[in-house]
Formats: structure tokens, C-alpha cells, sequence
């Protein structure tokens, strides 16, 4: 977006904080982590079995 000159009222570390706040309130089933997101699909956890990740 930066490079479009598209400028943010918000600055980047505002949106870091924010996200951060969110993050640590949210259940780990709902986050993109080996415990949910596409990891917990049956697609993803064949490749975690291929790949020898213990889970």
C-alpha cells in the first residue's frame, strides 16, 4: 500500500498494538497456529504427518 501512496490515518504501530490486543484475547482454536486455522484441516494435518511435526 505504501508504494501506491496510499497513506494510513493510523500508524503502523497503532495497527501492531491493536492486533496484538487481539491476538492474546482470542482463542488459540480460532488463530492460524498448529492448534487451528488451516493447520487443524484434513489437508493440513497430512502434511504435518509427511513432515514428521508432532501434533
Amino acid at each position: 500500500m505504501a508504494l501506491s501512496g496510499i497513506e494510513s490515518i493510523v500508524s503502523a504501530s497503532e495497527v501492531v498494538r491493536a492486533m496484538e490486543g487481539i491476538g492474546n484475547n482470542m482463542s488459540k482454536i480460532y488463530k492460524e497456529t498448529a492448534m487451528g486455522g488451516l493447520a487443524m484441516t484434513i489437508t493440513g494435518r497430512d502434511v504435518t504427518k509427511r513432515r514428521g511435526f508432532g501434533c
